[in-house]
């Protein structure tokens, strides 16, 4: 399957890995105040951190979070989006995601070869932790993992993925996410070390 991303498409960018976390990421947030509707004070917040030195890149987010369902019939299979499912679209008839493909998670491998994925959906229950590797279609799913893990959550709802990047790719993630996050319409930051940037614009008018 990796293969066929590699080939004569635009998936022989690696850039497009943090394309689709962080699109995958915006539509989650998007997801959750779609359907909080503004009754709780939600802010939705996207936070990229890499470390250079590590070369780990972690992507979180405030969103709706996944429970089992949707991380084996949506997340762990390509080309499935949720937000194309029809019970999906029937409750939320006038959202529209950002991400379109269904294959963000995939996308990791191009340039990691292990991804960590820690999400939680309902605030009472227990985080998931998914350790996936190298493609061979194994992964292995952790339940009450919070004090096992130093990947966190951002909040008690939410989902945080991260990655090694292998050393022998040239990575720039600022440079990735200033080119393909203008208008998030969320909180969408970068951390590098000590260093905090935000990222895109708050409407069209200033980005142009």
């Amino acid at each position: 399957t990796l293969d066929l991303l590699v080939g004569e498409t635009l998936y022989n960018n690696i850039t497009v890995s943090l394309r689709e976390l962080a699109q995958n990421a915006i539509d989650a947030v998007k997801v959750r105040r779609y359907e909080e509707n503004g009754t709780t004070g939600y802010i939705p917040k996207v936070d990229v951190f890499w470390d250079s030195n590590t070369r780990y890149l972690t992507v979180c987010d405030n969103g709706t979070g996944m429970n089992m369902d949707i991380i084996e019939n949506y997340l762990l299979k390509v080309g499935s989006s949720r937000y194309k499912d029809e019970d999906f679209v029937k409750s939320h008839p006038d959202f529209n995601s950002i991400s379109r493909f269904g294959i963000g998670l995939l996308t990791c491998f191009l340039v990691a070869d292990n991804v960590d994925v820690l999400t939680k959906m309902k605030s009472e229950e227990n985080p998931l932790l998914l350790k996936i590797n190298k493609l061979h279609g194994r992964y292995l799913l952790r339940h009450d993992i919070e004090e096992e893990t130093d990947l966190r959550l951002m909040g008690n709802i939410g989902t945080s993925i991260r990655l090694q990047i292998r050393p022998e790719i040239d990575f720039n993630p600022e440079y990735i996410l200033k080119d393909w996050i203008l208008i998030p319409n969320c909180e969408f930051l970068f951390h590098q070390g000590e260093d905090s940037m935000s990222i895109g614009y708050d409407n069209t008018k200033d980005y142009l």
